[in-house]
């Protein structure tokens, strides 16, 4: 079982409000970040988000799946993923179990993350807690329950520190909100369409000719 203490005493408000010095030095390794595809893609797209939030949702559920299939499965494009957690403790709970995750059973993270959106009710509307995403994680396929506990009880406070991180590299990369995804330098917010991400990519890979 997941030791909710880690969570309960962390201080959700270090990582919605991180410190001036958090903001000037938090540099998580790009290598830590969750991902899929290939390393060596020619495009790399990062996607900020938070798991309360219902346009995140539209996103993952709309578009990911369709970069996933005319992409990633290609080798044309790296999905990088990084926690924007701003909506409330909720949002901290599932961006340290999805490090746990990714750190413990990394095949299984996309899996998981598009199960945590599927099930998303309404912001903070009751799902994301401890209990929810713990019962939430134990049916994905490729999880096993107590490896994953005793990956996150160790080392919780890394994750709390890269979930941070990742907050404050965003708002140094000009994020305010979720989702955003950025491509090539250029940045977009909101649910942004397929057609939209497939002409940046488009023109990212023309670059690359």
């Amino acid at each position: 079982m997941l030791d909710r203490r880690h969570l309960l005493t962390a201080g959700v408000a270090a990582v919605l409000t991180p410190s001036i010095a958090a903001r000037a030095t938090a540099t998580a390794p790009a290598a830590d970040e969750p991902f899929i595809g290939r390393r060596d893609a020619p495009v790399a797209m990062t996607v900020w988000f938070d798991f309360q939030c219902p346009y995140c949702k539209i996103l993952w559920q709309q578009t990911i799946p369709k970069l996933n299939d005319a992409y990633v499965r290609s080798g044309q494009l790296r999905l990088v993923f990084r926690d924007f957690s701003f909506l409330g403790k909720d949002s901290l709970t599932a961006a340290v179990v999805g490090r746990a995750v990714w750190h413990a059973f990394p095949r299984a993270y996309y899996a998981w993350t598009t199960a945590m959106f599927n099930a998303q009710d309404g912001e903070n509307g009751g799902f994301g807690d401890e209990i929810s995403v713990e019962r939430l994680t134990v049916t994905v396929p490729g999880i096993e329950a107590t490896a994953l506990a005793k990956n996150f009880n160790a080392n919780v406070k890394r994750y709390i520190a890269e979930v941070q991180a990742d907050f404050a590299v965003g708002e140094r990369s000009g994020v305010r909100g979720t989702p955003a995804v950025a491509i090539g330098g250029r940045l977009m917010t909101g649910a942004v369409s397929f057609d939209d991400i497939a002409a940046r990519i488009a023109a990212e890979l023309g670059n690359r000719l």
